[in-house]
C-alpha cells in the first residue's frame, strides 16, 4: 500500500494514534503510578506489535528479528522504559499532568539537535533554511506552552527544579531515541518497535516488583483492563510502528526530517479536541486556545519553509 511507504501519511497515523494517548490514560486511572495498567498496556502493546511483525514478515520473522543489532534491544529502553520513569518523576514533583506533558514535547527539538549530531544528512544543507527551521521548532514548542498555561506563561512553574528537569529529561531520552533509530532500515522498523517495548516491559516489570514492592499485573477494574488494552494496541503499537517506520522511510528518501518532526506538534491539539468531545471540556472558544492553534501552524509552515520557497520561484 502507498500509504505505509509515505512518511507524510504515516506520521499523520501516529498523530491519529498518539493523540488518543492523553484521552485514555485520562480515563483509565487517576493515579499516574498505577504499574499494573503500565505494564498489562505494554504487555498488549507487545501483542499488537507482534501481530503486525508476523504479518509484514511472514516466514522471515524469525531471521528479520536475528538481523536487529543488539544495542537496539538498550536504545529500545530511551523510548518506553526510560521516558515512563522521568514522566513519572515528573508528575510527582508537580502533583499534576499538564506541566510535565509540556517539557515532554520538548522532543522533537531534541530529536532534531541529535540528528545533527548523528545523521547531518537528514537536516537541510542551507544554513539560512535549517536556522529558521530550528526556530520553527521552538516556535512550535512556544505554541504548547501558550496552550497548556491557558496563555499565561508566567503561570508555568519553573520553581520547581526537579519536576522541570525530569520532564525534560523525558523529552531528551524520547528525543534521543527517535533520533537513534532514525536510521534503522524500513525492512526491521516494525521488528526494531518489538523488541525495544518487549525490553522495557521487562524492565518495567522488574522495577515494579522489586523497586515499588509487589504490583499486580492484571489491572483491578474491567474498565482500566478495557482501556489499557485499547492504549497499548494503539498509542503503544500502531502510533510507534508508524512513526518508527515513518522515520526508516525519510532517512532513505533523503526527506527533511523536519517536515514530519512539524508535524507532531498539532497533536497536542488534536488530542484537546477529543478530550473536548468525548469528555465535554471545550475549549475552542478562548482566546490563547486560537493563539496556540496558529503559532504551531506558523512553525509548521516555517519548517516547510524549503518547500514554500520552490512552490513561490514556479509561479
Amino acid at each position: 500500500m502507498k500509504i505505509l511507504n509515505n512518511p507524510v501519511s504515516l506520521a499523520l497515523i501516529t498523530i491519529a494514534s498518539w493523540a488518543f494517548g492523553a484521552l485514555l490514560f485520562r480515563l483509565i486511572i487517576k493515579d499516574t503510578l498505577d504499574f499494573s495498567v503500565l505494564n498489562f498496556s505494554m504487555f498488549i502493546g507487545s501483542l499488537g506489535v507482534l501481530f503486525i511483525a508476523i504479518k509484514e514478515y511472514k516466514n522471515d520473522f524469525w531471521r528479520r528479528l536475528l538481523e536487529v543489532p543488539w544495542y537496539y534491544y538498550l536504545i529500545g529502553l530511551l523510548g518506553y522504559f526510560i521516558f515512563f520513569i522521568f514522566m513519572t518523576l515528573s508528575m510527582r514533583a508537580y502533583n499534576n499532568a499538564s506541566e510535565p506533558s509540556v517539557l515532554n514535547y520538548t522532543w522533537p527539538l531534541f530529536n532534531l539537535i541529535f540528528l545533527a549530531i548523528i545523521a547531518k544528512g537528514t537536516l537541510s544543507k542551507n544554513k539560512k533554511i535549517l536556522i529558521v527551521q530550528v526556530f520553527a521548532m521552538f516556535l512550535g514548542f512556544l505554541g504548547l506552552i501558550i496552550l497548556f498555561t491557558k496563555g499565561d506563561i508566567l503561570k508555568f512553574n519553573f520553581s520547581n527544579t526537579f519536576g522541570f528537569a525530569m520532564g525534560i529529561m523525558a523529552g531528551l531520552s524520547y528525543g534521543l531515541y527517535s533520533a537513534f533509530t532514525y536510521k534503522v532500515p524500513s525492512n526491521i522498523s516494525t521488528m526494531q518497535v518489538f523488541v525495544a517495548i518487549v525490553t522495557s516491559l521487562m524492565a518495567n516489570l522488574v522495577l515494579s516488583l522489586f523497586v515499588y514492592e509487589r504490583t499486580p499485573f492484571i489491572p483491578s477494574s474491567n474498565k482500566s483492563i478495557l482501556l489499557a488494552i485499547f492504549y497499548g494496541l494503539i498509542v503503544d503499537g500502531i502510533g510507534y510502528v508508524a512513526w518508527a517506520r515513518a522515520k526508516s522511510i525519510s532517512n532513505e528518501k533523503r526527506i527533511n526530517i523536519t517536515k514530519i518532526l512539524s508535524l507532531i506538534y498539532f497533536l497536542p491539539l488534536i488530542s484537546i479536541f477529543l478530550i473536548s468531545v468525548f469528555l465535554g471540556e471545550t475549549l475552542w472558544k478562548h482566546g490563547y486556545f486560537i493563539l496556540s492553534l496558529l503559532t504551531v501552524f506558523i512553525s509548521f509552515l516555517l519548517c516547510k519553509i524549503e518547500d514554500i520557497i520552490a512552490l513561490i520561484k514556479t509561479i
